[in-house]
């Protein structure tokens, strides 16, 4: 009777914590920002990674298919602080933490970047290198708005970064960048975001066997 009491006793306090409101052990989150943004630990959007060592690679992406993927930059590094004003057109430092993913272009090859946040105040920066931690090696990017909270955004309620169609060097192996202007430590500088790549992005086949 009395361990019967106490299960009783148990499942009701659990109730009401989650009434409450209360995080449990079941759902938790690593930072406040992510809270605030729906991103549960261990639940994370499957992204690319901020190290040259283990790129996310991003498939083939043909005909008019795209490529969807999403993660944030909350707790990375950054890999690559400036980039050429050839590659954004208006600033040369990306000091921010970044995601990073990689591609190879087939000879043929056209495709168009779309990063949106539903972060108010995080502004990405967006770019494709040749060389994964070298931002000398640009060959495309964007800065099409500016943080949201900035003042002056042309796109309205949230910072959204998008470039192309662009033709890519064939047969070479490419580099995507979610990178910020601003540097870590700052309120601009990271944030969940959603990535979307419109092909075609054709990766050449290298070799097709039949056993």
């Amino acid at each position: 009777m009395k361990n019967l009491m106490k299960t009783k006793y148990v499942v009701l306090a659990a109730a009401l914590l989650l009434v409450a409101g209360v995080v449990t052990a079941d759902v938790y989150y690593d930072t406040k920002e992510d809270y605030r943004n729906g991103i549960v630990a261990g639940n994370q959007p499957t992204a690319g990674t901020d190290t040259c060592a283990s790129p996310t690679v991003i498939p083939g992406v043909g005909g008019g298919d795209t490529f969807n993927d999403g993660g944030t930059t909350v707790g990375n590094t950054d890999t690559v602080g400036t980039v050429p004003i050839s590659c954004n057109g208006n600033y040369t430092t990306v000091a921010g933490p970044d995601e990073i993913y990689t591609f190879t272009t087939g000879p043929a090859n056209n495709a168009t970047f779309l990063v949106t946040t539903p972060d108010a105040n995080y502004d990405p920066s967006i770019y494709v290198l040749t060389t994964c931690n070298d931002g000398t090696s640009c060959v495309a990017g964007a800065d099409n708005c500016f943080a949201a909270n900035a003042g002056g955004n042309p796109c309205g309620a949230v910072s959204d970064e998008t470039f192309g169609p662009v033709a890519l060097a064939g047969n070479t192996q490419h580099f995507f960048y979610v990178d910020s202007f601003y540097a870590v430590g700052g309120t601009r500088d990271d944030g969940p975001y959603n990535l979307a790549i419109t092909g075609p992005l054709p990766v050449e086949l290298i070799e097709f066997t039949i056993e």
